[in-house]
């Protein structure tokens, strides 16, 4: 069982800007809502700890591994809650430039495993709505310069 949430937005900034703030994990407290907390290295086999705080629910810690860190284009990680293929998330930020110099951010996650239907019901909108509010923090972060 799979099921995915997706996002976008468009930031007046280039993609290095972009991933610059978006890969210093140390100031996520300052202006990250979904991810009030994050540590470790943004580059393929590390493991970071993460606080996600999904729209109006407590944070949930959890220890997830980048599978992927290709500079101003990809950013992905794989997070799990227990066991492999319990539920796991496979997180990905992806920047592309446009043709006006702005950068467009799509935020997106599938969920794989046997507790995706109760813990996404459980969940509803939240997951999502905490994606917005992280791609709207980022933009309004990245754009105040």
């Amino acid at each position: 069982m799979s099921q995915a949430t997706s996002t976008e937005i468009v930031i007046d900034a280039r993609p290095e800007r972009v991933w610059a703030t978006l890969t210093d994990f140390e100031r996520y407290g300052e202006w990250n809502p979904f991810i009030p907390r994050l540590e470790g290295a943004a580059r393929v086999g590390a493991r970071l700890d993460a606080h996600i705080r999904p729209a109006g629910r407590t944070a949930t810690r959890i220890r997830p591994v980048v599978t992927h860190a290709e500079p101003d284009r990809h950013l992905a990680w794989l997070g799990r809650i227990g066991i492999r293929g319990l539920y796991d998330g496979h997180h990905h930020f992806e920047l592309d430039a446009t043709d006006d110099g702005e950068t467009r951010l799509r935020h997106w996650e599938r969920f794989s495993g046997l507790l995706v239907r109760p813990v996404n019901r459980l969940l509803g909108d939240a997951v999502h709505d905490g994606f917005v509010a992280m791609n709207e923090a980022l933009k309004e972060r990245v754009e105040a310069g």
